[in-house]
């Protein structure tokens, strides 16, 4: 921290800039410490001693900041050195006008002076090392910061040390104090005494002090609380005044534990400076009291032993029941007692017990063998008589005790060889029982015996199973012929029998399978058509079964199947209407002829019923404009005529006709005809406009009308254009132009584009033309005279009625003349383009009639009807447009009507602007040179523009002021000229050029 108190930023061209950069090098110069640079400026210049509350945080106590003006000081001295203030020097401090406003008389002993008012007045004077003195005016406080003359073991002011022990940069270390009065030394400052236990003194042992720190260690068994958090660790150090928590009891548990000796322990239990440890059941925690206790006490540190497993057979043994007992063996809480053979720990069945913890053995008892293995209940048993372990049984007079299963073993030999009717059994062996002594090699009758030693006789003198005795009886069997002695009931559908021991194998014959009087194994062999079966013994043949093929192999569920009927071995199988039985072999003949029934032998498989192709099979009598044959259902199929052709039937005559038509079965195909009035041309037509009216170019019979031209391949099924009138063909235009669909348009693909630019010939327009595209009338081929020169070539006349689809446009010098006088309804009205063909999508942004600069457009003759009293015009109607007028317009009026006076010029057919463009009109109102008769006027009324809404248009209007035009009068628009003469008889007109000079005045000629 750096404080100051000067204004060293306003002297910063006298040295105060330095003092500003070494002061914030000093206070930025400890790593991870923040600095402070502080300047008091000359705010407290003329004080006297005063404390600087601002400065207050800064003290740790003791004494507080006070500072006292010393005017305006200019003797500045430094009294301190750090590293970082090393290129600050007394030259750089002092003669600023003013070097110093402000001194500190009194300030916190932890900071130290840098800089002085050397020899200046006042409070607060000190004297230093180099023997300099005065009131300090820059103080600083860090740990690179040394008094001047620090280290020549003197203490100086404001040294409190120099050299000695605790003593850094002549200052007292951290945990050290200066000694009163200053010596060499500081004295290490004894936190136990100044700051101990902070009165928490339960359970605290010990304090040590240390350098700016102090040692408290806990009684055992505790750990000072919230400085080893559950640890074992019994002291802490801290660090200056940091408060002591007071010492917490230790979790014996946590802190020690099982000392590694976990295994098989189940909880420990922590009390005091005590644990309990306890074992899991049958285990003993060693070092406890008695051989059994499954716990055991520890105190604080106290190491655990661990659990060893109880001696279960040592603790509790037999219970003081050894007797007939066989051992014992040890297990976890528990030990397994087992008895001798022959006796019992729980059940007969059981010969040991597993007893568990402490639980008394109840000793051994002796089986009762006869009782719990007895001898098979065998009548020919005369006693039974118990033993250890085994047991004693006699047989019947004429029996003999049989020791084992097998004749072969030894001592089943002695027993039969000796006829011994008694045998021993040992423990759960089984009696095998008793039998009729034989085996003297005489068959004895009487014995029951059958064979006695021969080959298939067995021990008991009976003949083994398949096996029967002589006859007369003799030592050995005969084999039974199982074919004769049981047969087949003289079943016809045997093929044959083959003997076995003890069985026969019947074989039936094919188409039949080999019955069984078990209807689970007769279900079985039905199931999977086994022909043969053998029998065991003496069990009856069911006989031969036929087998129903229809039932066991079927026809895989094929819906279309109508019939199956069973043969001998075969079946035949029936497809239904529209469907051939399909065959692997024969499938190609099957199917080209659709025969619908197939013979099957044994279990072939059948193939299913495979839909007739009608198509294939009945076909459409090789009709060349078929387009298509196509099987739509069973038995059924579907003819298409190709495009613009119709099936053969009646009504197809009367325009009525189907594309299509579907037969059944063999039903003969009519055939195909052309299509007429369907739009398409096809063979045998010459047009096709999509109707069957006569009189429009294209008759019903879609033959070409006389006066007609329907276009070529690509105007197909649109309607015929009335052919190419005679002034068009004058004109030059035969080429120009082609039909398609009633319109004229331009022949060049992609190109809308009419020209009338001969600027030789006149082209008269009437309503016999349908021309559609971009009528441009005109051409800058040369410079035009004005429309009142008798010289000026009209361009285009309309004569009567004229129509065009499109928009058109008077260029360059073209003009549009319309002529009443000529043709009482001379017009021309512009519909939307007709979007034609190749030549289709073409716009002009709303535009449908365009004047261009240096065009004209002129209306002769206009007259009213006089017994109507009806305006002529519109000369121009736009049907669905606009307007755009840059050119000469040139009016004249032949007749004088009595009530109105407007003449209707140019009229759009929707409630839209008249004009694309804004364009204002202007009206002109003076009088010619000689003229008795002023105002007329071009206008787009108001009442117009109101009804718009309401009557669906907007017209562009000549008026007058005065019933009887006198004279000639000039009218015009803002982007043009309106020349207008009139007079009773119809007066030569003059047509004149140029823009009106301002609003109220015009450019003319003499007239």
């Amino acid at each position: 921290i750096l404080v100051i108190g000067t204004d060293e930023i306003y002297h910063r061209y006298q040295g105060g800039e330095g003092v500003v950069k070494s002061g914030l090098n000093f206070v930025a110069s400890t790593t991870g410490k923040t600095g402070l640079y502080i300047s008091l400026g000359c705010y407290y210049d003329s004080v006297v001693p005063t404390y600087v509350p601002f400065l207050a945080p800064l003290s740790s106590g003791g004494k507080a900041f006070q500072v006292t003006g010393v005017g305006c000081y200019n003797n500045a001295h430094i009294v301190a050195t750090s590293p970082a203030l090393a290129g600050l020097t007394d030259t750089i401090l002092s003669n600023w006008s003013c070097s110093v406003h402000e001194a500190f008389s009194q300030f916190p002993p932890e900071f130290i002076p840098l800089a002085i008012a050397r020899n200046a007045p006042g409070s607060g004077i000190m004297s230093f090392a180099d023997g300099s003195s005065g009131i300090p005016y820059i103080l600083v406080r860090g740990e690179s910061v040394s008094p001047i003359n620090c280290g020549d073991g003197v203490v100086s002011n404001p040294e409190e040390c120099d050299g000695g022990t605790g003593c850094e940069k002549c200052r007292c270390a951290t945990g050290y104090s200066a000694k009163s009065p200053a010596a060499r030394d500081c004295t290490l400052i004894d936190y136990c005494a100044k700051v101990g236990y902070n009165g928490k003194t339960e359970n605290a042992k010990s304090c040590v002090p240390l350098v700016n720190a102090r040692n408290i260690t806990c009684n055992a068994g505790y750990y000072p609380a919230a400085h080893a958090a559950g640890g074992n660790q019994a002291w802490v150090v801290l660090t200056g005044t940091t408060e002591f928590g007071g010492c917490s009891l230790l979790n014996m548990c946590t802190t020690y534990g099982f000392s590694g000796k976990a295994d098989n322990t189940d909880r420990c239990v922590a009390s005091g400076t005590t644990r309990t440890i306890y074992c899991k059941a049958g285990y003993r925690a060693q070092g406890s009291v008695g051989s059994t206790s499954d716990n055991v006490v520890l105190t604080l540190d106290a190491p655990f032993l661990g659990c060893t497993l109880i001696d279960n057979c040592a603790v509790y043994g037999y219970s003081g029941k050894t007797e007939n007992t066989r051992g014992c063996v040890n297990a976890v809480n528990s030990r397994t007692v087992s008895c001798l053979a022959g006796y019992y720990a729980v059940a007969p069945s059981t010969g040991s017990v597993v007893l568990t913890g402490s639980a008394a053995f109840s000793g051994c008892k002796q089986i009762d063998n006869c009782a719990v293995y007895g001898y098979g209940a065998d009548p020919n048993v005369a006693s039974c008589k118990n033993l250890v372990n085994a047991r004693t049984i006699t047989c019947k007079a004429g029996y003999w005790a049989q020791a084992s299963t097998e004749f072969e073993t030894t001592t089943n030999a002695t027993q039969y060889a000796k006829n011994l009717a008694s045998v021993d059994v040992s423990g759960a062996e089984k009696f095998v029982g008793c039998s009729p002594i034989c085996g003297n090699l005489r068959v004895d009758a009487s014995n029951s015996e059958e064979c006695d030693g021969g080959e298939k006789c067995g021990a008991t003198c009976k003949c083994t199973t398949g096996y029967e005795s002589t006859v007369p009886l003799s030592k050995s069997c005969a084999l039974v012929d199982n074919c004769v002695k049981y047969g087949w009931n003289k079943d016809t559908g045997v093929q044959k029998c083959v003997n076995d021991v003890n069985q026969r194998t019947i074989t039936c014959q094919p188409g039949y399978y080999a019955k069984s009087s078990d209807p689970k194994i007769d279900a079985t062999q039905l199931a999977g058509l086994k022909t043969s079966i053998t029998l065991t013994g003496n069990a009856v043949f069911a006989g031969c079964g036929a087998v129903d093929h229809c039932s066991i192999y079927g026809w895989n569920k094929d819906k279309a199947v109508t019939g199956c009927v069973n043969g001998v071995n075969t079946r035949t199988i029936t497809c239904g209407f529209g469907y051939y039985a399909q065959s692997a072999d024969t499938n190609g003949t099957q199917f080209l002829k659709g025969i619908p029934t197939i013979t099957l032998t044994g279990g072939a498989p059948f193939m299913g019923c495979g839909q007739i192709d009608s198509c294939l099979l009945y076909g459409y009598s090789a009709d060349g404009n078929v387009h298509a044959c196509m099987n739509t259902g069973i038995g059924e199929r579907m003819i298409a005529c190709s495009s613009g052709f119709v099936v053969a039937t009646p009504e197809a005559a009367a325009g009525k006709g189907s594309s299509s038509i579907t037969l059944s079965g063999s039903q003969t195909f009519p055939g195909c005809v052309p299509n007429c009035g369907d739009g398409k041309v096809v063979d045998g037509e010459a047009c096709d406009d999509g109707n069957l009216d006569n009189d429009d170019g294209c008759s019903s019979e879609c033959q070409i009308e006389e006066g007609f031209t329907c276009g070529d391949e690509t105007n197909h099924g649109f309607l015929c254009c009335a052919s190419l009138d005679q002034s068009l063909i004058d004109y030059g235009m035969k080429d120009a132009l082609k039909c398609w669909n009633s319109y004229w348009i331009s022949s060049v693909p992609g190109n809308n584009r009419i020209n009338f630019d001969n600027d030789e010939l006149l082209f008269t327009m009437n309503s016999d033309l349908k021309l559609c595209g971009n009528i441009i009338i005109g051409s800058y081929k040369k410079t035009q005279a004005h429309l009142s020169d008798p010289e000026r070539h009209r361009t285009v006349m309309v004569d009567g009625p004229a129509v065009v689809y499109g928009y058109v446009t008077v260029q360059g010098g073209g003009s549009l003349w319309f002529d009443p006088e000529v043709s009482k309804n001379s017009s021309l009205t512009v519909y939307p383009p007709c979007q034609a063909g190749d030549n289709a999508n073409f716009t002009n942004n709303g535009i449908q009639f365009t004047l261009s600069t240096g065009a004209g457009i002129g209306f002769s003759n206009a007259s009213w009807t006089l017994e109507d009293e009806l305006a002529a015009g519109p000369f121009v109607k736009l049907m669905g447009g606009c307007a755009v007028l840059d050119g000469d317009v040139w009016f004249q009026a032949n007749e004088i009507p009595t009530k109105t006076n407007a003449f209707a010029l140019i009229t759009t057919a929707e409630p839209t602007d008249l004009f694309c463009i804004d364009e204002s009109l202007q009206d002109v109102s003076y009088d010619l040179p000689g003229s008795a008769c002023t105002n007329l006027e071009l206008s787009v009324s108001n009442e117009q523009v109101e009804n718009a809404a309401k009557f669906g248009t907007v017209t562009l209007y000549g008026v007058t002021n005065y019933k009887d035009l006198c004279d000639w009068h000039i009218g015009l628009i803002s982007t043009g000229v309106f020349v207008a003469a009139a007079g009773a008889a119809g007066a030569a007109a003059v047509a004149m050029g140029g823009a009106p000079a301002a609003a109220n005045s015009v450019n003319y000629v003499t007239l």
